[in-house]
């Protein structure tokens, strides 16, 4: 494992700091967000890279992280499943902001009223909050896993089975 050490600590601090610019993926929500007038992410708009000299694609972004003196803005998810393939370590800062998640449903649909039921049932009692934090893309890189053995004792029944099926289909083509 290695130990990444920021020079900043907090959000806060990193807005602060101009010498790093921000990158995000061409045209996705992080984008758009961005270009919003969402006044916590406001100061990033300064910072992010001219539009098209963005990346189009989360290797990419990554690459250009490891090269360049620049941050990159994603959701902890694509961090997460990209942490293990990227060229060099990276490390996240969170950033105080709460995102939505979406579903669409056709007009007057009738499961509307009961998904709206479940979902909101399942948000008041934290529910989805718990599998946000252990569902999503829980890699643990230090974990390895060992391939299995399989010994010839727990593969006779199955041979068997396939040679008794070759032998009962071939018995009605026998002529006595």
């Amino acid at each position: 494992m290695v130990n990444i050490e920021l020079p900043y600590n907090s959000y806060d601090e990193f807005i602060r700091d101009i010498s790093y610019k921000v990158v995000v993926i061409r045209g996705t929500k992080e984008h758009d967000d961005i270009n919003s007038d969402d006044p916590l992410l406001l100061p990033l708009k300064d910072q992010m890279v001219n539009y098209w000299k963005l990346p189009i694609g989360l290797i990419e972004a990554f690459n250009e992280v490891c090269t360049n003196n620049v941050a990159f803005y994603t959701y902890e998810i694509d961090l997460r499943s990209l942490k293990i393939l990227s060229p060099c370590p990276v490390a996240g800062l969170t950033v105080p902001r709460i995102t939505q998640v979406s579903l669409g449903l056709s007009k007057y649909s009738p499961y509307t009223k009961m998904l709206n039921y479940y979902i909101l049932n399942l948000r008041d009692k934290g529910i989805i909050n718990r599998l946000k934090e252990y569902i999503f893309f829980q890699y643990d890189p230090e974990i390895k896993s060992k391939a299995n053995q399989i010994s010839i004792l727990e593969v006779i029944p199955i041979l068997f089975i396939w040679g008794l099926g070759i032998l009962i289909n071939g018995l009605p083509n026998l002529t006595l």
